[in-house]
């Protein structure tokens, strides 16, 4: 019965990030300047634009590359780890979210990524007490 209401939660859970990847903004001030800002917000857009197509390895590339051009930033790092997880890289979404929880921590949207990132890596225990945690705090 876990297993099935955990597949049904990570299911409704795409349609949540789907949504952030495409519509998280990042900080100006963290882009580098006027042509860091122009590389960075070209980087994005192709990046975005394959993921709405969902073209994941794609927009990983993409988004690993917007990371050199717009500095680390949170919303950046969890776009690239859910665009790992959905081009099946668990191992590499994993650790994306690591970088992430050590840059800041994971707000809601950041653990629920790591709880399907778990789920699938058979780690079923860890995926549920992180999805129980971001649970908690919504």
């Amino acid at each position: 019965m876990w297993a099935i209401t955990l597949a049904l939660v990570v299911s409704a859970q795409l349609a949540d990030a789907d949504r952030l990847v495409q519509d998280f903004h990042l900080r100006p001030s963290e882009s580098g300047g006027q042509a860091g800002g122009q590389a960075c917000d070209e980087q994005l857009a192709r990046a975005r634009e394959a993921y709405g197509r969902r073209e994941y390895d794609r927009a990983r590339a993409g988004f690993a590359a917007a990371l050199a051009a717009c500095g680390t930033q949170p919303p950046l790092l969890l776009a690239l780890a859910q665009s790992e997880l959905l081009s099946r890289d668990v191992v590499a979404a994993l650790a994306t979210l690591e970088r992430l929880e050590s840059a800041g921590g994971l707000d809601v949207a950041a653990l629920k990524v790591r709880g399907k990132a778990l789920y699938l890596a058979a780690r079923d225990q860890e995926a549920e007490n992180t999805l129980l945690t971001a649970a908690a705090k919504a």
